[in-house]
């Protein structure tokens, strides 16, 4: 992971955050097309630039009349050290120049960022580059706000369906709940960074990426699975809970220890934002990223449901989730099918994984066990017993931490989600879209 230390910390914030610079340093501009964004290089050590060419308008003329200015540029220069997450970009902004401005001192740049950035006018006026927004459909302001909101989820609720697939699928053939599926989540994750890191920048980074993420899932998902989960099979439920639970901080320290401490950040892929649809000051946005995540996810629970009702897998699969004696005495080896399930549920959590870093641009050693809880209040909303009925279950878990976050405080969003677990285990055990035939097996599982 070394390697991926040294990656590019250029991404989408970074412009957006010069972007919205634009429109308070020059005031005259009543039009602002941005023509280029590049990244200037440095001389001194632990900082990055974004530059950015744009012309402007300055007249109430008819567009098709009015003559742009000549390009200007406006550069801004970030700290690597307070960049530790998008979400800090504003602290790590250290100097900004502008042809229209010049040179911004310590002081104004202090207001700018206190009175501008840190408030919603800044991306409010943000002159992002979109095409024609005259060419966009105008949609009413709660329309706009609802596909806003489900657009900006979407990714992620596609990644919580295929981990809650990956706990169904071991659950409901042995009646026991792995906890380990969100590290080995954040392992693939690591994974596919080291894989874009090697050739960074080349055509074939993102084919590494993959091979990487699946190869780090598939090994240690295996492993797990004839380490642990086999021989825990018939022990009871809470010894598997413990084992799991144990193993995913051993991953997560191991991870720490090695990489530190900090998230590891790769340059931004398909994250220029695409206009949709607008509503007064409202633009609804969506990235390329974005549609590749969702895509991939439809692509692979499609091939999971098909796989687990016409292949031989998906045969054996609920001939011994049924009645794990009988399918014994007709041939199929236990260790066999639990191992192949294991496998199957790694490639889930070995592409939710990839998914993540390549959307979020990012992974950290953290962030797997909240993503895989969660991915488990899903499961049990829908169903444990089947893959199916666990897919839709993260479907509506992700729907409705979207929609809390939208229409309530979202520091109490995670009190809320597992609060729906508590409330799911005591009301409703066998989830909301268990089938009838497997409401026992999801309320009272058996060992084999």
């Amino acid at each position: 992971m070394s390697i991926g230390g040294c990656a590019n910390l250029v991404d989408t914030e970074a412009m957006r955050l010069c972007r919205s610079l634009i429109p308070a340093l020059d005031q005259t501009a009543t039009r602002v097309r941005i023509i280029e964004t590049i990244e200037t290089k440095t001389t001194r050590e632990g900082v990055f630039a974004v530059a950015l060419d744009y012309v402007t308008v300055r007249t109430t003329a008819p567009i098709p009349e009015q003559q742009p200015e000549p390009p200007q540029r406006i550069a801004c220069t970030f700290s690597t050290r307070d960049w530790v997450s998008p979400q800090s970009s504003i602290d790590a902004l250290t100097a900004v120049t502008s042809d229209a401005s010049g040179a911004l001192g310590p002081l104004r740049l202090q207001l700018l960022k206190r009175y501008w950035l840190e408030r919603g006018e800044a991306a409010a006026s943000d002159p992002a580059p979109y095409s024609d927004l005259g060419m966009r459909p105008h949609i009413s302001r709660p329309l706009a706000t609802l596909l806003q909101t489900l657009l900006s989820a979407a990714p992620l609720i596609s990644i919580y369906a295929l981990l809650a697939a990956a706990y169904a699928l071991i659950y409901g053939l042995l009646g026991r709940i792995n906890l380990a599926f969100g590290e080995l989540t954040m392992l693939a994750g690591y994974g596919g960074f080291l894989g874009s890191a090697i050739i960074l920048g080349s055509a074939s980074s993102l084919a590494l990426a993959i091979a990487f993420a699946l190869i780090t899932a598939i090994a240690h998902g295996v492993a797990l699975g004839r380490l642990v989960i086999a021989p825990l099979s018939r022990a009871p439920g809470q010894h598997m809970l413990i084992a799991t639970l144990g193993l995913a901080i051993v991953w997560s320290e191991a991870v720490r220890l090695a990489q530190g401490n900090g998230n590891r950040w790769m340059p931004p892929l398909l994250n220029r934002p695409w206009a949709l649809a607008q509503s007064d000051d409202l633009t609804i946005t969506a990235t390329p990223m974005a549609f590749v995540v969702v895509s991939v996810s439809i692509f692979t629970a499609a091939t999971l449901l098909i796989t687990m009702k016409k292949s031989r897998f998906g045969r054996h699969w609920r001939a011994y989730a049924d009645d794990p004696k009988a399918a014994a005495l007709m041939g199929l080896s236990p260790h066999t099918i639990v191992t192949t399930t294991m496998l199957a549920a790694s490639v889930l959590s070995g592409i939710a994984g990839l998914l993540m870093m390549l959307y979020y641009g990012g992974v950290g050693f953290s962030g797997g066990l909240a993503t895989g809880l969660k991915a488990l209040v899903g499961a049990v909303l829908g169903g444990l017993a089947t893959p199916r009925s666990a897919l839709l279950g993260g479907l509506v878990l992700g729907f409705a931490e979207a929609v809390w976050s939208a229409l309530f405080p979202i520091e109490h969003r995670d009190a809320a989600i597992f609060a729906l677990l508590i409330a799911m285990l005591i009301l409703r055990p066998d989830g909301l879209f268990t089938p009838p035939a497997f409401r026992s097996v999801a309320a009272a599982p058996t060992s084999p």
